[in-house]
């Protein structure tokens, strides 16, 4: 059912971007899909009907590209991907930028909670829900070791490390003074990805997946129906007062689920969680068009998922005709 006319994603080298131009595709949820990005070197030409250069995230100027990309091809609808776009639109007043046109995006408390890792902890802490001991690096020792050193903004475990050694982390707290100490959550057979979504109505619709973790993202996921997982899943968003939908990376201890990141994105696994019926992404694009949502039976537990790869063909300008990128894009 088409809901759009022409959407506008943000961030279109990256794979969370391009799965939600293949949702669009798939469902016909949008007649066309343009796709920006801040440099060229990605084959967006390829997977959506049109591509625009836009500034990166942190330039003044990106705001204003970004509408003027959308007037350019008259998008009634635009989407940021991307974390720090995402912080730009909650961040700033758009209103006099973009006019009419809307912005899909989780409400304001999430996207503030899930970018700093800190304050996800202690959100986390003071809602008397379970969560990793975190603490500012330059400020004191770790309180146990082994522990994770990491980033306390950022994503896709960038400068993530794993510290067992005291003589280590002290010269840490010289060189990464502003980074964050966080709790070694065990075992680490037992970690999920997490899809949550809570509507305009207060449901809160989940699914949790068991995940192999490579190179920074998912690789391979099984998905379980654990209650203990389900309820706590609800209650980050009933205390985060979502509204969209978010991804909760936590892991299965002794004393039960512990969220220790919460991202205010749609997820890696989109088009994974799309194909098992968890549609968070159709889900919001109907309530922005003010639509109830289609019910939702729960995906089915022992569901396995693995993230493979596409090869995508660029032909020289006087070069042999290939097969078409987009049939195997939208197959």
């Amino acid at each position: 059912m088409q809901l759009f006319d022409t959407v506008l994603l943000t961030g279109c080298s990256e794979h969370i971007s391009q799965g939600l131009g293949r949702i669009l595709r798939m469902t016909g949820a949008a007649r066309r899909v343009i796709g920006s990005d801040s440099h060229e070197h990605h084959p967006g030409e390829l997977l959506f009907d049109a591509c625009g250069l836009v500034a990166p995230a942190e330039d003044p100027t990106f705001l204003d590209s970004i509408a003027d990309l959308a007037e350019r091809h008259h998008a009634d609808l635009i989407i940021p991907v991307l974390e720090a776009e995402i912080a730009r639109f909650v961040r700033e007043d758009v209103t006099e930028r973009l006019g009419t046109v809307p912005v899909l995006l989780p409400s304001a408390r999430a996207v503030s909670t899930g970018l700093d890792k800190l304050a996800t902890a202690l959100f986390l802490r003071r809602q008397g829900l379970a969560h990793p001991w975190t603490e500012v690096v330059g400020d004191v020792d770790p309180r146990q070791l082994p522990c994770i050193l990491k980033p306390r903004f950022g994503n896709e475990g960038s400068g993530l490390l794993r510290i067992a050694d005291a003589q280590l982390a002290s010269s840490y707290r010289r060189t990464r003074p502003r980074d964050l100490w966080q709790e070694l959550l065990q075992p680490d057979d037992q970690e999920y990805t997490c899809g949550v979504y809570r509507s305009r109505r207060g449901e809160v619709r989940v699914m949790a997946s068991r995940r192999v973790w490579r190179g920074g993202r998912t690789y391979a996921g099984t998905v379980v129906r654990n209650p203990e997982i389900e309820d706590y899943l609800t209650a980050i968003a009933e205390s985060l007062e979502l509204l969209g939908s978010i991804n909760v990376q936590l892991r299965l201890t002794e004393r039960g689920p512990v969220a220790f990141e919460i991202n205010p994105r749609f997820s890696g696994t989109v088009v994974f969680r799309h194909l098992l019926g968890f549609e968070d992404f159709c889900w919001s694009l109907q309530e922005a068009r003010g639509l109830p949502l289609a019910p939702y039976l729960g995906a089915p537990s022992g569901a396995q998922f693995f993230l493979g790869a596409q090869e995508l063909v660029i032909p020289a300008p006087n070069g042999a005709a290939v097969a078409s990128n987009l049939a195997l894009y939208a197959s």
